[in-house]
């Protein structure tokens, strides 16, 4: 019991998701902020660091792939004919081993783990 005294560095989170424009982005950040914050960094970190962590908000994982695989181009050199039967959901699974997601009301939000 602590007796009613706060401990801790307490952190202006108002400031710190000022940059943030919609409710996914700041919902985003919560998660982000319980998981990942340094809480020594100030809210100009904090922000600097959630955007480069976050990678966006999805439907769930597979949809992330397919938006992430696109983006890279990882099979435009893959023909069509077979790019049919790459399987999006086990590529989201596996990479999800390196990244984080958390399901929250405006969607499936991704964040690299580095």
């Amino acid at each position: 019991m602590n007796n009613g005294i706060l401990y801790g560095r307490w952190v202006d989170y108002a400031v710190a998701v000022d940059g943030l424009h919609s409710d996914a982005e700041r919902e985003a950040f919560a998660f982000w902020y319980d998981d990942f914050a340094d809480p020594d960094h100030d809210a100009r970190e904090l922000e600097e660091n959630f955007r480069d962590a976050y990678m966006g908000t999805f439907e769930n994982e597979v949809d992330w792939a397919e938006q992430y695989i696109d983006d890279t181009g990882l099979l435009a050199e893959v023909p069509d004919t077979l790019r049919y039967y790459f399987d999006y959901g086990k590529y989201a699974r596996d990479a999800f081993f390196e990244l984080a997601g958390h399901r929250g009301d405006h969607g499936f939000h991704v964040f690299s783990n580095h």
